[in-house]
């Protein structure tokens, strides 16, 4: 798996693994034969875009 530097760019969702950090698609974790990653670990969370949202006061 490659590390992955941008994120969430034109529908692309992007996990990391808890333990080491390793960045992933959902692409190359669909292509894998198991939800693993390179660390042996199987827990993802999905990393979150960079841009806050800013909402207007009432």
């Amino acid at each position: 798996m490659e590390r992955v530097e941008g994120s969430n760019q034109q529908g692309i969702v992007v996990y990391e693994c808890i333990r080491c950090g390793t960045r992933t698609t959902s692409e190359e974790l669909k292509s894998l034969p198991e939800l693993k990653c390179i660390c042996g670990f199987r827990i993802f969370r999905k990393v979150r875009p960079p841009i806050a949202k800013r909402v207007k006061a009432i």
